[in-house]
């Protein structure tokens, strides 16, 4: 993960889940189960299942879901088309509000990794940073409502590609191109004139229907 601040500093923070272990201490599978996610369940599946695990009040700096374009879509896709293959959270340590914690989503157990601790690092002046610069309340985001954003370019969607999937509905936090949280929409789709794999995203303001950088169909 990578937060930039106003100021330009640099916060770089790695805890890479491989199998069923998490970097830093934590790592096992423990907490409440996220179930089978998949984005018939909304494209808010993961902010829900993560939600359920820390609290809806808790303060967030980054949500990443994955889903999985189905077959049709990617040959080279394992899952069926929606399921989710990742779901990871980055967000406040309630017991020592200056760090940050991880969890991720194991599909294959249905439930996260136990929290692991962040190791945050700066470039610039270390001691001007703040956490809470970049974070911000989960309950302030809502990602159910960017299923009107689906509906609405669902046409224009199916008119371009023969088959198409939602592929990434993240929260990113403030950096180098914009200065609030949004969320980010992302797609996989094959080309109806040659058959040639296209992707597209957008932003969206926290609401989850205000579009501000459409590049969906650029």
């Amino acid at each position: 993960m990578t937060i930039f601040g106003s100021t330009r500093n640099v916060v770089a923070a790695s805890a890479m889940c491989l199998a069923l272990a998490a970097c830093g201490s934590g790592g096992g599978i423990g907490g409440m189960s996220g179930g089978e996610m998949n984005l018939a369940a909304g494209p808010d599946a993961c902010f829900k299942a993560v939600a359920a695990e820390i609290g809806n009040d808790a303060k967030v700096s980054e949500i990443t879901t994955m889903f999985s374009p189905g077959s049709e879509v990617d040959s080279s896709a394992s899952e069926p088309a929606g399921a989710v293959t990742i779901c990871s959270a980055y967000y406040q340590n309630p017991e020592d509000p200056r760090k940050l914690l991880s969890i991720t989503y194991v599909p294959a157990l249905g439930g996260f990794t136990d929290p692991a601790e962040v190791e945050i690092s700066t470039r610039g002046n270390a001691a001007d940073f703040n956490l809470d610069d970049y974070l911000m309340p989960l309950s302030d985001v809502k990602a159910a409502e960017l299923s009107q954003v689906f509906e609405a370019n669902a046409d224009k969607l199916a008119e371009k590609y023969s088959t198409y999937a939602w592929t990434g509905v993240d929260l990113v936090e403030p950096g180098q191109f914009r200065d609030d949280f949004a969320l980010r929409i992302s797609y996989v789709g094959r080309l109806k004139s040659n058959d040639v794999k296209d992707e597209g995203y957008a932003i969206i303001a926290l609401d989850g229907k205000t579009v501000t950088e459409d590049k969906l169909f650029d």
